[in-house]
């Protein structure tokens, strides 16, 4: 799950600059798996939202399929 949390949070950051800073804060403080889903979610609506759907799609491919244990 850390490897997951630092690789989104370094997706995010790159794709959306500060504007990422408290989704990547929520994501860096999650501690289950529970925890970070709608984070990673949230992320995700975001870059729709200033980036379109092709980010949004490829940001929840990479880290919204993965099925980590907690």
């Amino acid at each position: 799950i850390e490897q997951i949390k630092r690789d989104a949070v370094r997706a995010l950051t790159q794709q959306l600059g500060p504007m990422a800073e408290q989704v990547a804060l929520k994501i860096e403080r999650s501690k289950s798996l529970a925890e970070l889903r709608p984070m990673l979610t949230l992320g995700a609506q975001m870059l729709h939202d200033i980036k379109g759907a092709t980010a949004a799609d490829a940001f929840a491919a990479q880290f919204l399929a993965v099925d980590v244990p907690t």
